[in-house]
Parts: C-alpha cells; sequence; structure tokens
C-alpha cells in the first residue's frame, strides 16, 4: 500500500491492556520496540510501569493504547518530552484539548496522529477511490453502522464506536459540511446519527448487537457501493439504470467484486505512523479529522438537539 521504508525507527508503547496488545505484533513489523508501558509490569528488560522513565529515554516516538480519559495527559507530556505520537482514538475528550495538543506538536516540531482503525482500511481506501473515478455517479446518501455485543466501558458508545464511523465519513465529506442529530435507543449503549446536508445518512452503533456488523453503504446517481468488514467479498459494486417497474435483472449494467483483508488495518496504521516518521506523508487531514470527531461527540454529549461544528473545529 505504501512505499518501503528508510529507517528502523525506536518507539515505546504505552498500554498493555487489549488493544495494546493486539497492537504490539504489529508495531515491531514496523518499529524497534524499546518499550512496553503498563502500570501492573515488573521493571524488566523492555517492560517498565513506569512512565517518565519511557519519556526520558531516547525513544523518537510513543504509541498510546490506554483508556480514553488518560490520552490527553500521556499525549501532552510526550510531546512536552519531544517525542512524536500515535494515540488510539479519541485524541481527547474535549475540542479544547485537541487544540492544545495541536499547538504543542506545531510548536515543537512533532507528528501527532490519531488512530482511527478503520481510515487505514484497504477497502475503505478503495471505496474512496471509486468514489472519487465516479464509478456510481455522483455521491447521494451514505449509511454506516458498527454494531457488535460489547465491551461495556465507562465510556458510551458514540466515542467507542461511532468516533470511528465518523472518521471514516470525514474521508468521503468533511463533517465540517453536515448537521448531526443524535436519536438514543439504549441510553449510552444504542443509538443513531443522523446526518443532514450535503450527502445525508445515519450512522447506527450498537453494544448490544448478537452478531457482528462493520457495513457501510454508498448510494450514487449511476450505482450503489456496499463495504462488509467481516465477511468476503468487502466491496459490492452494482451500477445500474433505474426503469420504472423494472426488476433488478433487467437495470443492472455491472456487478463488480473487491476482496480485501480486513482483519489487519493496525498493521496499514503501523505503517502509515513508520512513513510519516520517514517523512513521507503529511499526516495534518489525519489531525484535522481528530479535531472534528472530537468537536461533534463533545458537542453530542453536552445534548445538543442539532450540531454543526463548522471550521473552526480544526487546528
Amino acid at each position: 500500500m505504501l512505499p518501503g521504508l528508510t529507517a528502523m525507527h525506536s518507539i515505546a508503547l504505552i498500554g498493555y491492556g487489549y488493544w495494546g496488545k493486539r497492537f504490539l505484533r504489529y508495531l515491531e513489523e514496523q518499529f524497534e520496540v524499546a518499550y512496553i508501558c503498563h502500570r501492573n509490569a515488573a521493571d524488566l528488560g523492555r517492560f517498565t510501569p513506569n512512565i517518565e522513565k519511557v519519556l526520558n529515554s531516547d525513544v523518537e516516538a510513543v504509541i498510546i493504547a490506554t483508556p480514553i480519559d488518560t490520552h490527553y495527559e500521556i499525549a501532552k507530556k510526550a510531546l512536552e518530552h519531544g517525542k512524536h505520537v500515535l494515540c488510539e482514538k479519541p485524541l481527547a475528550q474535549s475540542s479544547s484539548q485537541v487544540m492544545e495538543l495541536a499547538n504543542l506538536a506545531q510548536k515543537n516540531n512533532l507528528h501527532l496522529i490519531t488512530e482511527f482503525t478503520y481510515t487505514f482500511s484497504s477497502g475503505i481506501q478503495q471505496a474512496r477511490q471509486l468514489i472519487e473515478q465516479s464509478a456510481i455517479g455522483d455521491l447521494l446518501s451514505m449509511e454506516m453502522s458498527l454494531r457488535y455485543l460489547g465491551r461495556f466501558l465507562k465510556f458510551n458508545v458514540y466515542w467507542l464506536l461511532a468516533s470511528h464511523m465518523l472518521a471514516v465519513r470525514h474521508m468521503f465529506v468533511a463533517l465540517t459540511e453536515n448537521r448531526f442529530t443524535l436519536m438514543e435507543q439504549v441510553p449510552h449503549e444504542t443509538g443513531i446519527i443522523e446526518v443532514h446536508g450535503r450527502v445525508p445518512g445515519y450512522i447506527s452503533v450498537s453494544l448490544n448487537y448478537p452478531q457482528r456488523e462493520t457495513r457501510i453503504i454508498w448510494y450514487g446517481t449511476n450505482g450503489t457501493m456496499l463495504y462488509d468488514g467481516i465477511n468476503q467479498p468487502t466491496l459490492s459494486l452494482a451500477t445500474y439504470k433505474k426503469k420504472p417497474g423494472a426488476l433488478a435483472n433487467e437495470m443492472l449494467e455491472q456487478v463488480k467484486y473487491f476482496h480485501h483483508d480486513e482483519q489487519n488495518n493496525l498493521r496499514n496504521a503501523a505503517l502509515f505512523f513508520a512513513h510519516v516518521l520517514d517523512g513521507g506523508i503529511d499526516p495534518t487531514h489525519n489531525l484535522e479529522m481528530s479535531a472534528s470527531v472530537t468537536r461533534l461527540l463533545e458537542e453530542l454529549d453536552r445534548g445538543a438537539q442539532a450540531v454543526s461544528i463548522g471550521d473552526n473545529s480544526h487546528p
């Protein structure tokens, strides 16, 4: 997906829980992982419970895979110690904190990236290319769903799951171009974010769904495309001409299927960060995305009936 790397950068992984353990094997493919920081670890070898030891080391960057409410504080300390940062989503729980971190990174000439896993999906990246090529004509609407059972944490389903889908939506239509309303079905656990304005649609998220579902549907003037992050094919694209009263086989012009490995998107995230450190990628768009997602979720948390974030959400 990306050209070869020029160096093996030294990093530290901060957080060795559910996500950190999943991420580590992909990080080890791209980096020299000098430290793994975990509060319950014995201070032995590369494992340590001492975050100050990590921040005062000569590692070039840190990966933050800790609980959501610790991201801001750890990212700030890392930037103050001259470390580049890749942080699990969300970067912070308020837009003011995101802006502060963005300014600190800029001041210290450091990279600051939020790991929105699905934005690194090769299937979704191809979907964006197909949309840009007008494969289904003009984009009219998007439907998105991310639903499964658990994990129930102290953070609501919007910070846990909707943040992923909002980041993906931003790849196709900037969040600043829409208005959003929230319809909660099970408070904090299941709900729908309705999207109004340019390319309307909805985002359905749930922690109470007995199966696993990751689906995106793009409706266009000349066709429809479906992304399935669980099953194959990953992408299904159908083009057709609408004829009143006609059956599907009378309207279809072409159906295409595309297969992608959607089980290892963290590898793509690690590779992306490695290329950023190499100087081969400008990650500015990622920080803009992070700021927009945080601002929107912050407003929804405040109970706003309709949210429009505008361009002032960007760092």
